[in-house]
């Protein structure tokens, strides 16, 4: 339970330092760019997205404006963008027609992305692509990976976005803005009672996150035990007798834009647990967390735990939405204006960045 916030307060002083040394070696931020020989600038990046999640990264760290397409469904896409496909039904001739010179994708397993290779080398543009993150330390390490900075780490096939964007403070400033807001809110429900939950990712048929999936750490970061800890695979599905052996006392469930639940013995998406004899049916704690982005393992998750914190220990809400405005005004760059909130609104300030972020899809 308490491993995020040990290894995040054991990195406090590792990302102290790194950031004075990005201060020193990037007293401005740079985009990359290539030079003519007769020293004219070739055109700025353009860059493709062919994740959700790496979408949402880029605009975190201020980069909203390189990107010119994105692939079909990006919740976290800025609006009006031409889309190309996805990395599994990819179309060439949209992909091409946004000429870039950079594109990034996630994969769920080698050979993914063998075509887009091939097109990145016939075609002359940069391609990063990373393994889908199972873990909160791997989404960190593709916003930021300090062993860049290390002589050990400089061989990396697969830079971090921060070096591939050239805007490494920027990275790790997100980065640490994100295992800071875990870290607090680690600490804020360690002292809470420990309720097993069930995170559902379809609910008629049942899908489940499973174990070694990062949801599940974020929900265990948040002092709750994850129902289907023992499941064998990453998305089990359930029905009605594994939704009582699994016996959870609540259940979320990821929608995204998914609208609250209302009555439960009415609700269509719900037909599976009516008068089903869990403690979750038992005493309402059937939640929608229905945030466009619930379901991206990205720069976000600090968001995600928050929502899920707020559910599972509805008791720290007000705490939880404080904890997530302090750190966010505690690492707002200098001279940037601070936002207002209001009782009425309770809203979470925008994440800060470089450049002022997507207010989102």
């Amino acid at each position: 339970m308490r491993r995020i916030l040990d290894s995040t307060t054991r990195m406090m002083p590792l990302f102290t330092m790194l950031l004075l040394v990005a201060l020193v070696g990037c007293d401005r931020q740079t985009r990359p760019e290539t030079k003519l020989t007769n020293g004219e600038d070739l055109p700025q990046v353009r860059l493709v997205t062919l994740s959700p999640a790496l979408t949402k990264m880029v605009i975190d760290l201020g980069q909203k404006d390189l990107i010119v397409a994105t692939a079909r469904n990006d919740n976290a896409a800025p609006e009006n963008l031409p889309t190309v496909g996805d990395v599994l039904d990819l179309n060439t001739e949209a992909l091409l027609r946004a000429r870039p010179t950079h594109v990034i994708s996630m994969s769920i397993k080698d050979g993914d992305n063998a075509r887009l290779a091939e097109l990145a080398r016939r075609n002359n543009f940069m391609l990063a692509t990373y393994p889908s993150p199972l873990n909160l330390d791997e989404v960190g390490r593709i916003i930021f990976d300090e062993m860049e900075l290390t002589t050990q780490g400089s061989g990396k096939s697969v830079r971090s976005l921060g070096q591939v964007l050239g805007v490494p403070l920027a990275a790790s400033k997100v980065k640490l803005r994100m295992l800071t807001q875990l870290a607090q809110l680690s600490e804020l429900t360690s002292h809470a009672d420990r309720p097993r939950v069930l995170l559902i990712l379809a609910s008629n048929p049942v899908v489940a996150l499973g174990p070694d999936t990062v949801h599940s750490q974020v929900l265990n970061n948040v002092n709750a035990t994850n129902a289907v800890a023992d499941a064998s695979v990453g998305a089990p599905s359930l029905d009605r007798e594994k939704l009582i052996t699994a016996a959870p006392d609540i259940v979320l469930f990821l929608s995204p834009g998914g609208a609250p639940v209302e009555d439960l013995a009415t609700d269509a998406r719900f037909v599976l647990f009516r008068d089903l004899d869990i403690p979750a049916v038992k005493n309402n704690r059937v939640v929608v967390l229905g945030d466009p982005l619930i379901l991206l393992p990205a720069s976000n998750v600090a968001h995600i735990a928050a929502d899920m914190a707020k559910a599972v220990h509805p008791d720290l809400a007000e705490k939880v939405d404080a904890v997530m405005a302090r750190e966010s005004l505690a690492l707002r760059p200098e001279g940037s204006p601070v936002p207002v909130s209001t009782p009425a609104d309770n809203q979470v300030p925008p994440a800060e960045t470089d450049a002022t972020p997507d207010a989102q899809p």
